[in-house]
């Protein structure tokens, strides 16, 4: 035995309510501990199931669908929902062009979907 083993073994029996006292410290935090965190995962799942309830569970997007898909999409029984929408380009504002070739930079674009875009929700 170490000299170190030897000393703590020798503290814990001199003072054994301090050594109780911190055993039952450490398992009462461990306990809470754990009870802090089930109910948070229980918190979660329940909001969770609740949005499910409430709003579905199944949202989906796509930028590459042929006519062909969404038409399938839309006879679908499993599809509740259904929206398109198609890009329809840039314009740019009237003045917005000779600031934009002033200060040297390209027209910058908002990033948009492609053709047939789909999103479903179920």
């Amino acid at each position: 035995m170490g000299i170190f083993t030897r000393f703590t073994l020798r503290s814990l029996a001199k003072n054994r309510v301090r050594t109780a006292v911190t055993v039952a410290g450490i398992a009462l935090s461990t306990a809470l501990l754990a009870a802090v965190l089930t109910s948070v995962g229980s918190m979660q799942a329940a909001l969770l199931q609740r949005t499910m309830d409430t709003e579905g569970s199944w949202h989906v997007f796509s930028s590459e669908l042929t006519a062909s898909d969404v038409s399938a999409l839309a006879e679908s029984d499993k599809v509740s929902d259904l929206a398109t929408f198609t890009k329809g380009g840039t314009a740019a504002l009237s003045g917005a062009a000779s600031e934009v070739a002033a200060s040297g930079r390209g027209a910058e674009e908002a990033p948009c979907a492609g053709p047939n875009t789909a999103s479903v929700s179920r």
